[in-house]
């Protein structure tokens, strides 16, 4: 009997960052001596998408759905490594054996990524070649993360202010204008810090605002390379509720903070041509009868906060998850 262990040194998580090196070793546990032709490991890694697209076109008399079966593939690391049978085959003795391997990690690999419509996946795997018998092989998954320097785009430093005007009517009857001011410290985020978002209405007319909405989106943009196809999938991270303003309630500010959490870190991908993930982050206000006055605020999440010094693998690895917050759902609407 043989068996085929891998592990990875001083790293249980299986999370390592792009530019440093994969280490670990390769065990075989034999219960009598074998003859072994070859025992050889594979690092791989790939982008793969895929989804279906739907095309309707009309003529004069007729309409034509046609859908395409969209996909991508990318390779990223494709590193083989002979550790037994360069020269031939090799008689091992009954016991345990053990390999060591390294593989440097590029500096620009992409980080690993899981969606319904794409992933990047990382894997070892050993592959054991006994003669006259089928390959044994084995796998395991391993995470690369990349460290998003957030220092190296200066303009992320700058706070973000922008306004919305809403004018509202009923038949020839005219409201006053509602204003919504939207502004952030920052667009840069990272790792336990909090995104702060302050809000100030202008509300002098007869419109209620039931509440406002705060809204954290992971935008997902997917490529094909078949038929040059893409599709974007925007996921909620976060959704909290903040008080509304009454009507002729005048200038009201409010403010509201969203946490960054380990388990929405994913930095941007910028290194794939076939995944993007980019960040927003969404203010709603809720209009009592009337359309909603929404503001969609671009960000940029990474690893290392502005005037920070990059991190380790052994920090990455210890960060804890983000502490629950109850979502501010027992906020009342503003009816009166």
């Amino acid at each position: 009997m043989v068996d085929c262990i891998i592990s990875l040194e001083n790293n249980t998580a299986g999370v390592f960052i792009a530019g440093s090196v994969l280490k670990g070793t390769i065990e075989l546990h034999l219960d009598q001596p074998k003859k072994i032709n070859g025992l050889s490991f594979l690092v791989y890694g790939k982008a793969h998408t895929a989804w279906s697209h739907t095309r309707t076109t009309e003529s004069e008399t007729e309409s034509e759905t046609e859908s395409f079966a969209c996909e991508g593939n990318e390779i990223y690391l494709n590193e083989k490594t002979v550790l037994i049978g360069h020269d031939g085959q090799v008689k091992l003795d009954q016991g345990i054996h053990r390999y060591s391997f390294a593989c440097p990690l590029p500096l620009l690999l992409p980080g690993s990524f899981e969606a319904k419509t794409g992933h990047i996946r990382y894997t070892i795997e050993a592959n054991l070649d006994v003669p006259w018998k089928f390959d044994k092989k084995i796998k395991v998954q391993f995470q690369v993360v990349r460290q998003e320097n957030l220092n190296d785009h200066p303009e992320l430093m700058l706070p973000y202010a922008n306004e919305e005007t809403k004018k509202y009517s009923i038949c020839c009857f005219k409201f006053h204008p509602v204003v919504m001011k939207v502004s952030l410290p920052q667009t840069g985020y990272s790792l336990g810090q909090k995104i702060d978002i302050n809000v100030n209405y202008e509300n002098f007319g007869k419109v209620k605002i039931r509440r406002t909405i705060f809204n954290l989106f992971r935008v997902d943009t997917f490529h094909a390379d078949n038929y040059g196809y893409t599709h974007t999938d925007r996921v909620r991270i976060l959704e909290l509720y903040g008080p509304g303003v009454a009507a002729g309630q005048g200038n009201v500010d409010l403010s509201q903070s969203l946490f960054v959490s380990f388990a929405s870190l994913l930095t941007s991908v910028n290194y794939s041509k076939l995944i993007k993930v980019c960040y927003e982050v969404k203010v709603t206000a809720e209009v009592a009868f009337f359309d909603n006055i929404e503001m969609t605020i671009p960000i940029t999440i990474g690893t290392i906060p502005l005037n920070m010094k990059p991190i380790t693998t052994t920090a990455i690895q210890q960060l804890p998850s983000a502490p629950y917050e109850e979502p501010m759902k027992k906020i009342p609407y503003i009816d009166e």
